[in-house]
């Protein structure tokens, strides 16, 4: 299964956007997100964890991706992430119910 989502870049030119793409090969979740004719790659067990390191080395240039998975309240659930491989994910909120 390949994934392909076009997400606005924080940090870069107003309409600056990157390409994230999500694939599963080797029994890993590879997150790759092209900008600027450059590519990180990041694999982990699930999606989340390699959207996380990828975020990580695109923070490290002043860079953010806008999107869900890049919000301080987002999260998976561990069944989410173990069933689904992290695709899907929780906006929470202090004191109220996911």
């Amino acid at each position: 299964m390949k994934l392909e989502y076009l997400v606005r870049l924080i940090g870069g030119d107003e309409s600056e956007t990157a390409t994230v793409t999500c694939d599963n090969r080797d029994s890993l979740c590879y997150v790759t997100v092209s900008y600027r004719d450059r590519k990180i790659e990041e694999s982990a067990s699930d999606y989340f964890k390699a959207l996380c390191l990828a975020r990580m080395r695109l923070e490290a240039e002043g860079l953010n991706l806008f999107c869900y998975g890049s919000s301080l309240n987002v999260r998976p659930s561990g069944m989410g992430r173990d069933m689904g491989s992290g695709l899907l994910a929780y906006k929470l909120a202090i004191g109220k119910r996911s």
